[in-house]
């Protein structure tokens, strides 16, 4: 049969099209698919670090600050600076001891009228400075210090410029907190600083955190590039200097190995598309021939396909291809290994990938793939897939419309990425944050979260619920006599003995210093007081050993109702740290409820007791 030579070539042409325009297609969409993903890889290597520095910092802060509180409110602290100055406690107590164990270099004592009584830096000692100016990021740390609460107050932390360099620093006004040696209670003596160099900080967190070439830029230049730059502001968002470090850049590595496939991979689809051009030209010759040809193009295409499932294979990441219309689905190797599989346990069928997602991602993947068909667009969705021995895999998958047919889109294709380790990381911060990290319970401010949730459950429900403020009687003392290791000690032991006696419900929180707090939903009054003393005497009857010396000591304890003592979480903490105050005044190693106290007779606990 004769065959019309114009027919088949224009035929060839329109047949040897969708092939060409596929091969730049799905270049184009691995060249986006490798740069975004590389991108993403370094955008979240930079922000991880940035979250960690802040993260230290501001636990670094918190440190100082609890240290200050309890120098600020020790009544030998007020005694031997603001009325009998004692030189050789001051360098014994403020500048070897601070420098040696806390790395504190620079302390001042502030007077009431905002005059330097003491200056300390390192091995100098002055006194009187009044013409010393502070710079206004400390001026307004003083402020805050000032204008904290009489009956609970906290120290003011943030990042400052001392003789033009950034320290760490925290404030406290100087209030005793008993009465002795004609002290008074309710008068301030005076601000106390307290402050770490930061540059000499950095050293240290750049090893124990693994920050790559950590440094404070001498001026505001723009950093290398590669490097990411943190902005330190002071307490008045002044930026008072910047820290230059080096993250890891995986994503520069991963794009370093992929460039050779896809130059690869490009140069192929440009020599393919050539010899496309030159074999039409000789389809006008024999028509015959140019349909024998075409079969060997078709065959060359499933070839150059294949190559690039190996370029994507060789980038480690998961390939896969559906068609939208009959649900076949296509995965290469990498794709079943993430989830554990082996290719004659899939069916290549949509129901492989569908039936393996988990219940709480299912609908929202689903959405944003129906939205990218709609919208012909890219997506890019984390969620979770089951692995074949049963556990839930972390995964990244990025797709489009790659083909359509009459108008419709008719297959799309994209990649996976196992990303578990990078959601255990940040389920690791969140837990980091969460908790305190000497005695691994909650933190106040997840301790916080927990008691508003409570609370408003119990109000919605009608049951009671009860707090406790927990203090550990002579503590200071604890400190003084055993040292701060004896400390901390009694801190984790005291921390065991809760936990262990609570009920799941129960939420344990440190509170600050050495306080705790608990919160017991489902806990009427009269639980409550059973609860305590059974608390109370667990603690007395433990013995705890520091592998040095072993003691025992004794607690405290506060206790508030919902509702009978107040229906919002500040009243109740408030009515719970008046009853531990009362039961300090009445002799420690006690357990008071708010109710038992006269109105008005009762005012907060400190939360550094020393006495």
């Amino acid at each position: 049969m004769k065959i019309d030579s114009y027919k088949v070539l224009k035929r060839l042409r329109r047949n040897l099209l969708l092939p060409y325009v596929l091969l730049v297609m799905v270049t184009i969409a691995m060249d986006g698919v490798l740069y975004f993903s590389a991108d993403r890889l370094n955008n979240f290597s930079k922000e991880s670090s940035t979250y960690l520095f802040n993260r230290v910092a501001n636990i670094e802060l918190q440190s100082l600050s609890r240290l200050n509180r309890e120098y600020s409110f020790w009544y030998e602290t007020i005694d031997k600076l603001a009325v009998n100055f004692d030189p050789v406690w001051v360098v014994s107590n403020l500048q070897v001891y601070l420098r040696d164990k806390f790395n504190i270099s620079r302390v001042f004592v502030v007077k009431p009228d905002l005059s330097v009584l003491l200056s300390i830096d390192g091995d100098q000692l002055e006194q009187e400075l009044a013409d010393y100016k502070f710079s206004p990021g400390m001026q307004s740390l003083f402020g805050k210090a000032i204008q904290a609460d009489a009956n609970n107050p906290q120290p003011a932390t943030g990042m400052v410029l001392i003789d033009g360099q950034p320290y760490l620093a925290a404030v406290s006004t100087l209030i005793p907190d008993v009465v002795v040696k004609g002290l008074d209670a309710n008068k301030s003596y005076g601000i106390l600083v307290f402050a770490k160099s930061l540059a000499s900080l950095l050293p240290g967190w750049s090893e124990d955190f693994q920050f790559g070439s950590m440094s404070l830029l001498s001026d505001w230049s723009e950093p290398p590039k590669g490097y990411a730059h943190i902005e330190i502001k002071s307490p008045i968002d002044q930026i008072i200097g910047i820290i230059s470090l080096r993250p890891e850049l995986p994503g520069d590595e991963f794009i370093s190995d992929a460039i050779p496939w896809v130059s690869l991979f490009a140069l192929l689809a440009l020599a393919l598309s050539l010899y496309f051009v030159i074999r039409v030209n000789l389809y006008s010759r024999a028509a015959k021939q140019t349909i024998t040809d075409l079969h060997k193009s078709e065959n060359e295409f499933r070839l150059s396909q294949q190559k690039l499932q190996n370029v994507i294979d060789g980038a480690h990441l998961g390939y896969w291809d559906w068609d939208y219309l009959t649900g076949e689905h296509q995965v290469n190797d990498r794709w079943l290994e993430i989830i554990g599989l082996e290719r004659s346990e899939i069916h290549n069928h949509i129901s492989d990938w569908i039936d393996r997602i988990h219940p709480e991602d299912s609908e929202h993947l689903m959405n944003t793939i129906e939205l990218n068909v709609m919208l012909e667009s890219n997506y890019s969705c984390d969620f979770r897939i089951k692995h074949k021995d049963g556990h839930w895999v972390w995964v990244e998958s990025s797709g489009s419309v790659v083909e359509f047919e009459e108008g419709k889109p008719r297959r799309l294709s994209g990649t996976y990425q196992d990303i578990s380790e990078r959601k255990e990381f940040e389920a690791w911060l969140e837990e980091q944050a969460a908790h305190d990290h000497l005695t691994g319970l909650y933190n106040r401010a997840e301790m916080d979260r927990h008691f508003r949730k409570e609370l408003d459950r119990s109000s919605r429900y009608q049951h009671g619920l009860s707090i406790f403020m927990i203090d550990i009687d002579h503590f200071k003392k604890v400190n003084d006599d055993y040292g701060h290791q004896m400390g901390d000690t009694v801190l984790k032991a005291i921390a065991g003995v809760l936990t262990s006696e609570v009920r799941q419900i129960d939420t344990v929180a440190r509170f600050g210093g050495e306080e705790f707090v608990l919160i017991l939903p489902e806990t009427p009054e009269q639980k409550a007081r059973d609860m305590a003393e059974r608390l109370r005497a667990e603690v007395a009857a433990t013995i705890i050993s520091d592998g040095v010396a072993e003691i025992s000591v004794t607690v405290s304890i506060g206790i508030a109702t919902f509702p009978d003592d107040g229906t919002d979480p500040e009243t109740l903490l408030s009515r719970a740290d008046a009853a531990l105050y009362e039961a300090k005044h009445q002799g420690r190693n006690r357990v008071q409820h708010a109710r038992d106290m006269a109105a008005g007779t009762s005012e907060p606990a400190s939360d550094s007791e020393t006495a």
